[in-house]
């Protein structure tokens, strides 16, 4: 998931860059003497992002990667074209107000709550989440919970553990002329 939200991220970049490229000392690009175009790009929840992703990025981005607390995030953000995040990292309106060359936040979740998205959409920040890509096996998850409680697994799987075999205590409920669902799926 994670390499899908950084190739999505990247695209929209290169897409930037090329209507940029006329512009090589933008103060948003840096170029370099093959007049290739790279973006800066701070990765501040690294332990999220795998090494694959990281490397995928370092090949086409100068990339920092590390934790930082609100203060540093703060003081060094304006230096950004790009940043990667998970829901640890807040990127409130006094972030965002100092990050004046960030055109992208990856954020490696399904909610928004920790972004300040008016504001960074007034700013045309563009914000890549995983919305709704782990709608699906997460309803699947729950059923499959729904059905795990229902058949008494966790328990039988438990005392079987413990060397018991008390079969006639975890026969469980049946299916058969019942009704199960996800309110709100």
């Amino acid at each position: 998931m994670a390499q899908r939200l950084v190739r999505a991220c990247l695209e929209s970049l290169r897409a930037q860059a090329l209507a940029c490229s006329n512009h090589a000392s933008s103060a948003n690009f840096k170029t370099i003497r093959d007049s290739i175009i790279i973006m800066k790009v701070l990765v501040v929840s690294p332990n999220y992002f795998s090494e694959d992703v990281l490397s995928e990025l370092n090949d086409v981005a100068d990339v920092v990667s590390k934790d930082m607390s609100h203060e540093e995030l703060l003081n060094e953000i304006g230096d950004y074209d790009v940043v990667l995040t998970r829901v640890d990292t807040k990127f409130d309106r006094k972030i965002l107000e100092n990050a004046h060359k960030l055109k992208v936040i990856g954020t490696a979740t399904t909610g928004l709550d920790h972004i300040d998205v008016e504001y960074a959409k007034n700013r045309n920040i563009k914000i890549f989440s995983l919305s709704s890509t782990h709608t699906t096996p997460t309803a699947e998850y729950t059923l499959s919970l729904l059905l795990s409680i229902m058949k008494k697994i966790p328990w039988s799987y438990e005392s079987l553990s413990s060397g018991k075999w008390e079969r006639q205590r975890f026969f469980g409920n049946n299916l058969e002329g019942k009704t199960i669902g996800i309110i709100g799926f």
